[in-house]
């Protein structure tokens, strides 16, 4: 699962687009997904990381699913 985001990069004052990945950490108790990392048009530029990207920051660290 992938929640997109775009906008201002607070960090390089630049447009970016992309999208935060979360991978399948379902147990028993329900399904769930865990951030696993991000991808944007300027991660190979600045080599950026899921822990000082701001838009992966805000994002939260597992998502559950919701029925």
């Amino acid at each position: 699962m992938n929640r997109k985001f775009d906008g201002i990069c607070t960090k390089y004052n630049v447009k970016v687009n992309g999208y935060v990945k979360y991978l399948d950490s379902s147990t028993r108790e329900g399904i769930e997904y865990s951030k696993n990392g991000m991808e944007c048009n300027y991660k190979s530029v600045y080599g950026c990381t899921r822990n000082d990207c701001p838009y992966c920051i805000k994002m939260p660290e597992v998502v559950r699913a919701s029925y």
